[in-house]
């Protein structure tokens, strides 16, 4: 075992192979929290009125990012799971500069609720 996260994964399955691939995704999706920042953005956007262009870009980055990305890494490149969680990590990159330049933009302040 690589440390103490993986006895931890092992309280759900004793499987080495999962084991390995839980660490595996927890490793890349922690990697990107910090960029979890998107959500914050979002309820930003969302608490000042504008739930539109959050909307469409969850939308369209789920069919034309999200997916593509995950499909491609993990079976285009032969990546598994692995690959799954580095499209959503991706994923999560671009919304949250969108939104973040989206909230910094400041048009937000103009919607009328």
């Amino acid at each position: 075992m690589h440390n103490e996260s993986e006895k931890r994964i092992a309280f759900f399955s004793s499987d080495p192979a999962v084991i390995e691939m839980a660490f595996t995704s927890l490793r890349i999706i922690g990697f990107v929290q910090p960029l979890a920042a998107a959500q914050v953005f979002r309820g930003n956007l969302a608490g000042a009125g504008d739930t539109r262009f959050p909307m469409v870009l969850s939308c369209v980055g789920s069919l034309f990012m999200l997916a593509p990305v995950a499909l491609g890494l993990g079976v285009g490149l032969g990546l598994g799971l692995a690959g799954v969680w580095l499209g959503r990590a991706s994923d999560v990159t671009v919304r949250g500069v969108i939104l973040f330049l989206r909230f910094r933009g400041g048009r937000w302040k103009e919607t009328r609720v």
